[in-house]
């Protein structure tokens, strides 16, 4: 566990010795932020409109959590696309452009090690990430009046897919010694998970209920709205182990070239 630790560590500081760690944070600040105040105006302009019609029963439904939580969270996954891919393009695939991968290699350490100090240096950023982006449900509390344990559970479901994100852009800079194309790849592979059930028939079937299984994002809904769901858990964490056995199995196919 140590050296995992030493590891991880030393990916972790990598970030804020150079311009990428703040530069993801910021990015990543000011589009949740765009967002957040969106959904903001939206729900400003909406109840106006329900207060000037005078109809009481159009507010039945209609409150913080499912106007603005809810949709906050989406948005957040769905920068994901973006962000992710930015920040676990140099995992590996800076240690293999700079020849310092050979010297990893060579260290008393296995794979595993390596791997998952890896995996946990992401992460770690990712933690801080969304740590960066509580201050958004902190106003709502302040000036509204949402339902706690939808913030936690929406919070959860983020930080899982998150890391079923990293997972896979640590797999995609294990495989290239290029940082662009560690990032293109993870990219692609984020998009179709995203893009997989949009074009899946209305009608209730076999694939439908698969595809919209498979989706990373249709895997929030539950948390968004409040709802702690062991298969959605399930899911995301398979998917990590997922992401992770094919980085493991690309450390071993770069050992014995």
């Amino acid at each position: 566990m140590r050296k995992t630790m030493t590891i991880a560590l030393k990916d972790l500081r990598a970030y804020f010795v150079s311009p990428i760690g703040y530069t993801v944070l910021s990015v990543f600040l000011l589009l949740t932020g765009w967002l957040f105040n969106g959904l903001i105006n939206r729900y400003i302009m909406i109840t106006m409109y329900y207060q000037q019609m005078g109809d009481p029963s159009a507010f039945r439904d209609f409150n913080l959590n499912t106007q603005i939580l809810t949709p906050f969270f989406h948005n957040m996954v769905f920068v994901f696309i973006f962000i992710v891919p930015l920040f676990t393009m140099r995992l590996f695939a800076e240690e293999r452009k700079m020849r310092t991968d050979e010297l990893l290699m060579t260290l008393p350490l296995e794979d595993i090690h390596i791997l998952m100090g890896k995996f946990f240096a992401g992460l770690s950023f990712l933690g801080i990430v969304l740590i960066s982006t509580v201050v958004f449900p902190i106003l709502l509390v302040i000036y509204g009046n949402p339902d706690v344990g939808p913030i936690f559970s929406g919070y959860l479901g983020v930080f899982l897919v998150g890391a079923a994100f990293v997972s896979v852009g640590l797999f995609a800079s294990f495989t290239t010694e290029n940082q662009v194309v560690a990032a293109i790849v993870s990219f692609v592979i984020f998009l179709l998970l995203y893009l997989i059930n949009i074009n899946v028939p209305e009608a209730e079937s076999l694939l439908k209920s698969v595809l919209m299984y498979l989706s990373l994002f249709d895997q929030m809904d539950s948390f968004a709205k409040g709802l702690i769901a062991l298969p959605n858990i399930v899911y995301l964490v398979s998917f990590c182990v997922l992401g992770l056995f094919l980085g493991k199995i690309a450390i071993e196919i770069r050992r014995w070239r």
